[in-house]
């Protein structure tokens, strides 16, 4: 049972690692993960919020942000 464990765990992390580098490739999503970035900043200059929600564990996420 413990090598099962231990399998699904580097299979979990090389799961991520590829979303990651999928993600690192995608310029079109870099480019607009930092328009987003860019805009949520501006609005805390302007004294604005910016309103996340989410449902479940996005919910959990968006209070983390």
């Amino acid at each position: 049972m413990e090598t099962d464990v231990l399998t699904q765990i580097r299979q979990r992390v090389s799961e991520s690692i590829a979303l990651k580098q999928a993600i690192l490739a995608d310029e079109r999503l870099i480019s607009s993960i930092a328009s987003v970035a860019k805009l949520a900043v501006e609005a805390y200059r302007r004294g604005n919020r910016v309103v996340l929600a989410g449902n479940g564990g996005s919910a959990a996420d968006a209070q983390h942000i």
